[in-house]
């Protein structure tokens, strides 16, 4: 495990282990460039979709075992 990876656990662990609830913050996704040469257009592309999505049911797996993560929970 990465040293990151190793101070994130820890650091959810504690919450979890205090009954707190976890709070997560999104870095933002990268914006889409303003110039029309760059982009196809300006919905999102699949990888925004995909990354979207996976965020998704990362969290319904994490509500399954961590109530308190749900919103307004705890």
């Amino acid at each position: 495990m990465s040293a990151g990876g190793f101070s994130f656990e820890k650091k959810l662990r504690f919450f979890t282990a205090h009954g707190a609830r976890v709070e997560f913050l999104l870095p933002a996704f990268p914006a889409k460039s303003f110039s029309d040469k760059k982009v196809a257009g300006t919905e999102p592309d699949k990888a925004e979709e995909l990354a979207l999505r996976s965020l998704f049911w990362f969290v319904k797996a994490v509500e399954e075992v961590y109530p308190l993560y749900r919103k307004g929970g705890g």
